[in-house]
């Protein structure tokens, strides 16, 4: 199992400032082994591993969520954009080289 976190997340989680704890229970043995070797990889402490992997995993929980908060509005200007050209939408580029095919 290999986890995408980043030297910088590592840094921010085992800074100063966390107060909260977590108990974790029931973890699967390979799993536990595996976060164990990313902190063995890493120079850094299990705790560190898994502070860095709870912030990825809120941090990706945010952005979804705002995205779905965005859609709506983002589908509204979808529509307003090919109302606008008639429903066609071609770059100048494309445009350029339709007329220069024409010739």
């Amino acid at each position: 199992m290999h986890y995408d976190i980043t030297n910088d997340a590592i840094m921010m989680a085992s800074g100063v400032g966390a107060v909260s704890q977590l108990t974790v229970r029931d973890v699967p043995e390979n799993v536990l082994a595996d976060l164990r070797d990313e902190a063995a990889d890493r120079h850094t402490s299990l705790n560190a591993i898994l502070c860095a992997a709870l912030e990825d995993y809120a941090g990706r929980r945010r952005r979804l969520r705002m995205m779905r908060e965005l859609l709506p509005a983002m589908e509204a200007l979808s529509h307003e954009i090919l109302a606008a050209h008639r429903g066609v939408l071609t770059s100048e580029s494309a445009s350029l080289l339709r007329e220069d095919r024409e010739r």
